[in-house]
């Protein structure tokens, strides 16, 4: 999964590439020899030949990386709300308890650390314990984070740097494009 300290290597590494991007760039800008269409080709093919293309791949590894904490944190939840620490029996019992209850009523029990009823609540569609689906996705939260807050809190941390890193590659990105002088459109395309 990767930890936030290989996302600060990436973001950096980024920068790195536009600056060497940039030099050579201006490189190019300054060969007499070259005409401004042939300046633009040299450069297009300088672009093509590395920062492109390794840009390319730290963005497709940043990319996996954050989809990877996004998919742990859906793994903690699975694991929360498929638990079978107590009985069906008893948990449908509760669920039961819990309909019965008025609506103000009900909103207390389920906001109770008692981990029976949090099993129950959260191991069923939010009807058969008579919530909401917005309040039983409440529930799942707040079950996820009881059982996994360390855990969650790394996940926030990773999927925070590798954020981060993504916004660094694109402002990298930009600062290539504008060194080179070329629209958007056509950046695209050579980054493609």
């Amino acid at each position: 999964m990767g930890a936030p300290q290989e996302a600060f290597g990436h973001i950096a590494q980024a920068f790195e590439i536009s600056e060497r991007a940039a030099a050579e760039i201006a490189t190019i800008r300054k060969d007499a020899t070259l005409t401004r269409a042939g300046q633009s080709i040299a450069i297009e093919r300088a672009l093509k030949a590395g920062p492109i293309g390794h840009l390319k791949q730290l963005r497709s590894d940043v990319d996996k990386r954050l989809s990877d904490a996004t998919g742990q944190r859906s793994v903690l939840r699975d694991r929360v709300t498929g638990a079978d620490n107590f009985p069906k029996s008893l948990k449908q019992e509760v669920r039961q308890y819990l309909r019965e209850l008025e609506p103000k009523e009900r909103m207390k029990m389920i906001q109770t650390d008692d981990p029976l009823i949090r099993e129950a609540v959260v191991s069923a569609p939010h009807f058969l314990s008579g919530l909401p689906q917005d309040v039983w996705e409440h529930a799942v939260t707040a079950a996820v984070e009881a059982v996994h807050g360390e855990h969650l809190k790394a996940i926030d941390a990773l999927e925070a740097a590798y954020s981060e890193a993504q916004a660094a590659l694109q402002v990298a990105s930009d600062d290539i494009q504008r060194a080179a002088e070329i629209d958007a459109g056509e950046f695209a395309k050579l980054a493609a």
